[in-house]
Order: structure tokens, then sequence, then C-alpha cells
């Protein structure tokens, strides 16, 4: 075959026998056609220049890199353009068996960490053959009209808080309004088909997840759409913490096993990379990497690639779990002993791998960790078996991160602890504790101090389940069956109010901990549907009762772009500005009088101009009055003779006869 499709000529002396022949007259008649397209064909950059003694080991580590796991991509051959000397120029064409693994094919080794001096650039054929045939001569592109994005933060100048809801087919938005009987709604959105709703974790983007087909991204004061990301099968989404991207999960009754992970750019809508079945990922704090955790390994992915850290995992044996620091690219792991070997804790740094501490934990059963919210302490409860094996005891240790050197704090337990929960942004813990299987508890609430652990309060005899503390800290709500509530201030150690929401299924504090929603949704319960925003001391604001409703969220807040000492002194201004913001809440009631007491006026107005229709019907009739009272004139009420009538009735009549 040539590359002008000239027919192949065969000597007739060199032929050896007539099929021979017939093959050859064959060919001349019908010679093979030349591809027309190279779709399936892809330039690869950046490599390094070799000689013809290593040309064969370069091209098998390519093709490794392109039929390795991840996602494996058949390639049926690589070819390298060398120079006189037989040196390859730095680059190779990959043919690949399919024309569909192409865009695959860059995906995955564009930008691809080749060794620690050279990174590979790969292009399309097709897009080096649009380049080929750019014109010469510049012809300026026209310009589209500017069209300015949407605000994504337009809310944050309103010091009132959103929150979305979901009733049957329905999503409203709100105002949440506390000085008004009804919060204000900003926007309403119907969607027939089954489908959940999710805020982004500052708040910036709400996201529809149509189960099976899709997730839609909306945005800014219009509510546009940002973007859509669209997967066959998909049941839920996981936005990273920094708003970077968002991941896509199937559900786990679908057979898909290849494609069942997949990682988005939210600001492109561009799919980044799908993953295979497996445990779920967890977010380092910054976006920066992504995790997960498999038989005696976690793998790390870094972000915007979603390559494999350093093209290896870090392996121990025997994980058990790990957890990102919410503060710092610092993973905490775990690892469970055998018998002749303690577990451990050790604290690793990425993306160095540095081990910057590690602790022993001698016959342990099991081990739960737990971050507080800004990374400086680190809980684990840990439940070990005593000498005989036949029983267990727990104790938590508490690892303080915030000083150079890291120092421990150990509480032993005398009971079972129900529930463990860090105070955010601050340095108290909340235990539920009592007798194994006893209805009712004991909640104590311990603080970090600088030299020890401070133990503040235990409140015997509680019928508690469940801690929920306020963002801000200071305040909890301690959460028992039957949806009873009690709100208490850990500072003051003190109850400030007790309530009750009969079958509640959630409880949500809004993002400035001054209030707090309790809900009972239609997938937990068969009535009472809706929910009650209360203040943070227990008050009810507004009691909604919907048929078939389902969720609650409050719209998040992004973090404070204030220091710390820009805070300290607002706190030590205090006063002048809870002056200021009374005044404007004043305001506000002045309005809601205001236009009370205009729709008692209409009200009235309505009443006095009934009365006098009213009248002048009366005075029209006058002429009609006086025939039927025959002729008198008198319209005076008084003007009347009293007769007296009387009506003699007979009610019962029996006769008897009696014996003298």
């Amino acid at each position: 075959m040539t590359e002008n499709n000239d027919p192949i000529v065969i000597e007739e002396a060199c032929l050896v026998n007539d099929e021979i022949l017939e093959l050859q007259k064959k060919i001349q008649k019908e010679p093979t056609p030349v591809p027309d397209t190279l779709d399936n064909v892809i330039i690869i950059d950046g490599l390094p220049v070799v000689g013809p003694e290593k040309l064969d080991k370069l091209k098998n580590i390519l093709k490794r890199i392109y039929t390795g796991e991840p996602n494996p991509i058949p390639v049926k051959d690589i070819r390298f353009p060398v120079n006189e000397k037989k040196q390859t120029y730095g680059y190779a064409f990959a043919e690949l068996e399919n024309a569909g693994d192409v865009d695959a094919a860059v995906r995955k080794t564009n930008n691809y960490p080749f060794s620690k001096t050279l990174r590979l650039t790969v292009n399309r054929w097709s897009d080096f053959e649009k380049l080929m045939q750019v014109d010469e001569e510049y012809n300026p592109p026209s310009i589209p009209e500017y069209k300015p994005k949407e605000d994504l933060t337009w809310w944050l100048s309103d010091r009132r808080e959103q929150y979305a809801i979901l009733y049957g087919k329905e999503t409203e938005i709100y105002w949440h309004e506390p000085v008004k009987p009804q919060p204000s709604l900003i926007t309403k959105k119907s969607i027939n088909e089954p489908y959940v709703f999710q805020w982004s974790p500052y708040g910036s983007y709400f996201a529809f997840i149509i189960r099976g087909r899709r997730v839609i991204i909306r945005g800014g004061e219009n509510w546009s759409s940002i973007n859509s990301y669209s997967q066959h099968g998909l049941d839920s989404c996981v936005f990273s913490p920094s708003e970077n991207y968002i991941m896509t999960s199937l559900s786990q009754n679908t057979t898909s096993e290849k494609e069942f992970f997949a990682v988005w750019d939210i600001a492109s809508g561009k799919k980044l990379r799908n993953f295979p079945r497996g445990n779920y990922f967890k977010w380092s704090h910054d976006d920066k990497y992504f995790a997960r955790m498999s038989e005696d390994k976690i793998s790390i992915y870094e972000t915007p690639g979603c390559a494999l850290l350093d093209k290896k995992s870090l392996v121990f044996k025997n994980i058990d779990n790990f957890e990102w620091s919410p503060a710092s690219n610092v993973m905490a792991i775990f690892i469970q002993g055998q018998q002749n070997t303690p577990s451990f804790l050790t604290l690793i740094e990425l993306p160095s791998r540095k081990e910057i501490y590690r602790k022993s934990l001698f016959s342990v059963k099991t081990c739960t960790m737990k971050w507080q919210s800004e990374g400086k302490y680190l809980s684990l409860q840990v439940d070990r078996y005593t000498k005989s094996k036949k029983a267990t005891v727990t104790s938590f240790e508490i690892f303080n991160l915030s000083e150079k050197i890291i120092t421990t704090e150990i509480l032993l337990m005398n009971d079972e602890p129900r529930l463990f929960e860090w105070e955010p942004s601050g340095n108290r813990f909340g235990i539920i504790h009592g007798a194994k299987g006893a209805p009712r508890v004991n909640v104590s609430f311990y603080q970090m101090g600088k030299k020890k652990l401070i133990h503040h309060k235990t409140m015997e005899n509680k019928n508690a389940k469940k801690l929920f503390w306020s963002p801000r800290g200071s305040f909890v709500v301690i959460g028992g069956p039957n949806g009873s509530l009690e709100f208490y201030n850990a500072v003051l150690n003190e109850t400030m109010g007790e309530g009750e929401h009969y079958m509640v299924s959630a409880l949500q504090w809004d993002p400035t901990g001054r209030y707090v929603c309790t809900y009972v949704s239609a997938w937990n319960a068969a009535m009472e549907h809706g929910y009650v925003i209360h203040t943070f001391k227990g008050d009810v604001v507004h009691k909604v009762l919907k048929d078939q409703f389902y969720d609650f969220q409050w719209r998040p807040r992004p973090k404070s772009l204030l220091t710390d000492e820009q805070e300290s002194q607002i706190r030590s201004n205090l006063k002048e500005y809870a002056a200021k913001y009374k005044k404007e809440d004043d305001g506000q009631w002045g309005v809601i009088i205001d236009a009370k007491y205009k729709e008692q006026q209409r009200l009235l107005q309505e009443y006095n101009d009934r009365m006098r229709g009213y009248k002048e019907t009366y005075a029209n009739q006058r002429e009609d009055r006086i025939a039927i009272r025959g002729g008198e004139l008198s319209d005076d009420e008084n003007d009347y003779e009293t007769v007296y009538t009387t009506v003699e009735t007979k009610v019962f009549e029996k006769e008897e006869e009696l014996d003298f």
C-alpha cells in the first residue's frame, strides 16, 4: 500500500503459481483504501530524547501508562520520529484502538508527571490539523457582548438569614423574618421528578440532585443556572469544602463498577475523572487533595489533574480509618494492632508524607476519631480489653495540636459513653454517658484548659440522646426521645429553656447561632409534617405545617474575613453595635405596627361605608314601612303599645283512685 493509492505491480517472474497471480490481479483491481482520518491518533510531547538502545524501553513505559489502571486505554502502536543520528525528537504519535478513547487518553496523560523534571503534553491529531489550517493573515475575532456574571455573594449584604424547604414537588427559599408574622418568599421551583436539594458549604450554590440523571447548580440573585452535571444513574453529590469541585456518585444498586464516582470542575462544568466503585472519598480542607481507603492503603489524589499523588499510595497494614484535619493538610490515621503488635495513631503531613506524630495504643478493640472544627484538638474514643479479655473499658484521649509540642489528656469513663460532640470554634465538649442499657443517662461538659482538662458540670438522670452545638459555640440543645428539647448555656452552666416538638426528625442551627429549627419530615413520620423555628433560648418564632414536608436547610455562610484582632475589637464595642441593630429592629417593628394601623383604618373605613349604605337604604324604604304600619308615620322604635296575651296549655293529665 502506498500513500497515493497507486496500484501494486508484481513482476510475473516473481510469481510462484496461479493463486498468487489471481491475488495480484485482485489487488490491482481493488487497491486497499488508505484511511482518510486520523481521529484515533494523539501527539505526545514532553518525552525524553533517547537513542535506539532505549527506544523500546520508552515505548513500553508509555504503553504501560495508557493500558494501566485506572481507566485502561488500548494502544495499537506508538511511533517516534528520529533524526539522522537515530535519536528521537522528544515527541511521539500514538495510534489508539478506538477513536472514542482519544478524549480519555488526553484527560489521563495531559500534564502527566513522566519524571521529576518532565510533564507530558498530549493533544489530539485533529486539533493539530486545525492549527495547521489557521490562516496566516490575522483576523481579529469578534468580541461578544459583555454579560456580567451572577454575583454569588449578593445575599451577604443583608443581615437576615435564608433557608430552603422541600415539600411535595416544590422547593421554596425564604428570608427568615424574626420580627414579622411570616417569612418572606424569595423564589419557588417545581420539578416533576424525584429530587432532593443541597447548599454548597459556603452557600454560594444551590444544587438540585435529580435522581438517576443529573445535578443542576443555581446561584446569584436571579437564581440562574450555573452548570449541569449529567451522570446516568446518579444518586447523590458532595461539594468540596472550598466549592471548587463537586463529586457525584451512583446508587449502590447500580451495576456500573468503573464509573461509579465522577469529579467535576464547578466553574467550567468539565468532568475531570471517573473512579470505580469503592469506599467514599474524603476531601482536604483546601480542595487540594481527596483520598479514600482500600485494603492496607490510602490513595490520595491531587487536584486539578486528579492524578495519584507522587504515583503511589500511603501503605499501612490493617488501616482502620483516617480523617483529614479541618484546618491543614494533615491526615490522622488509625492502625489496628494485631496479637503481637500494638495499635497506633499517626499524623501524616501532606504532600511531604512526613510523620509528625505517633502514639501507640495497647489492647484496643475499637477506636473512633473526631476532629474539633478548627483542627486544634483531636479526640480518640478508645475501647480497650481488660486483662481477662471478657470486657472492655472506654477512655477518651484528647490531643492538643495548637501548641508546638503535641500534648495528650486522658479521660477515663466509669460507664458507657453514648455520644461525644466537640463545641464548634471552641475548646469544650459534651458527653452523654450512663449505665449500659439504662433509659436515663448523664450529660457532662468538659473544657480543654491550658494545663489540664477541666470538668464543668454533670447533669444527672437526664432523658438525652443527642447534643446539638451552636455553630458559634457556647449554646447547645440537648435532644431527648419524643422530641423533648433542652436549651443549655455551656458558659454559665444553666438551662435557658425547655420545649418539645413531637415526632421531630432533625434539628439544624442557623449559621449565626441565633436560631434553631426543628422539623418533622414525611420521610420519617406519617403526620405532623412541618417545621418550627426557635430562638437560641427556646422561644418559638415561627411554626409552619405543610403536608408532604420533607426537608429544611439553612443557607450556610462563608468564613469570616475578619482577623482575631478585629473580632476582639467588635466584642469590646458590642454595646454600640447592639444599639445600632436594635434601632434597625425598632424600625422594622415600626413598619409592622404602621402596616397594622393602616389595615385597621382600612377595616374601619369599610365598616363606615357599609353603615352609610344601610342608612340610605333605610331612608329610601320609609314609605314602604308606613304602608305596612297602616299609615303610622313614626319611625321611633319606642313608639309602641304593649299587649299582653295569656295562653294556657294542658301539659299533663292523670286520673287516679285513692283509698281512704
